[in-house]
């Protein structure tokens, strides 16, 4: 063990930064100067007086773009008031069956419960009797047809 220690200390310790050195990413950075009266700024470009919008198909384009703005705000408004209702509607219901002991829907489930099983008992003998009915019949008319 002691030949290992001595090891990392004669080798990798003291040369450690060495490692450090030739195994991590160097960062260049490159930097420029310019003084700020070297760049020229364009004026923007007009159109040609040819191209120009009368004043009526100004106020027109204004017109139209009014009428989009608005009609996007009241879409939002709408979109806005229908969040707002169904987050009340289910906050609503929350609180609704939050409010409702435990001891009333145990009772109401039994009581469903209950009836499901006496509407399950009564089609089966609704059905058991119609297939007393049918096979009845059945025998009857085998009885009819000579084999």
């Amino acid at each position: 063990m002691k030949q290992i220690l001595d090891w990392f200390l004669d080798t990798y310790y003291r040369h450690y930064k060495l490692y450090q050195y030739a195994f991590t990413s160097r960062v260049v950075m490159n930097t420029s100067q310019t003084h700020p009266l070297d760049v020229v700024e364009l004026p923007p470009e007009l159109p040609k007086l040819n191209d120009a919008m009368t004043d009526e198909q100004w106020q027109a384009q204004l017109t139209e773009e009014q009428k989009k703005v608005e009609q996007e705000e009241r879409a939002a408004a709408e979109a806005a008031a229908a969040a707002e209702d169904e987050e009340r509607n289910r906050r609503l219901r929350e609180e609704y069956e939050a409010a409702v002991p435990d001891e009333i829907k145990d009772r109401v489930a039994a009581a469903v419960e209950r009836e499901l099983a006496l509407l399950k008992k009564n089609m089966e003998e609704q059905f058991q009797s119609q297939l007393v009915v049918l096979q009845d019949k059945v025998q009857q008319l085998e009885t009819r047809v000579p084999a």
